[in-house]
């Protein structure tokens, strides 16, 4: 991955988002390149966001956020179920309080893609079972540092 995609994320993410986002904890999904090539993930749902395009959704079903230093809960935007096995293989946005959190790429836990910005792994989860979602910074994990960002953006949040 060139850093020119993760650079213009950096500087997108520093916009401030239109006021009908800036409410709570949100996710965004983007369409992916139709290649489903996921190493723009992180600028293309941050331009699909600044302001919503029709590439972008919000998650449908509340979700937990789980992220190295905690968890929080997400807002779903109409209370339907979230499909699962159609989120991977997609990009997103978390906005929070106008202001774009972190952007990447959803994938299943078990996908041998390696890629060096924030993902979402999806849990797979039971009949019943809330959706759970986990940010990492990276995938693999590895031993990289949360982004400060993250910590005041997400530390206090339910």
């Amino acid at each position: 991955m060139t850093t020119k995609p993760a650079i213009l994320a950096g500087l997108l993410a520093a916009l401030p988002l239109p006021s009908a986002l800036a409410a709570d904890l949100r996710l965004w999904i983007v369409e992916p390149d139709p290649r489903h090539v996921l190493a723009d993930c992180p600028t293309r749902a941050a331009a699909a966001v600044t302001p919503p395009t029709a590439s972008a959704r919000l998650l449908a079903e509340d979700a937990r956020l789980i992220w190295p230093d905690g968890h929080v809960t997400l807002a779903g935007e109409n209370g339907r179920t979230e499909e699962v096995a159609a989120l991977p293989e997609h990009c997103f946005a978390l906005v929070g309080d106008g202001r774009i959190i972190a952007t990447g790429a959803i994938l299943s836990p078990h996908s041998a893609r390696l890629l060096r910005f924030p993902v979402l792994l999806v849990k797979r989860r039971e009949d019943g079972e809330p959706l759970e979602l986990r940010l990492l910074p990276q995938f693999p994990a590895g031993a990289v540092a949360v982004p400060p960002g993250w910590r005041d953006a997400l530390s206090g949040r339910r």
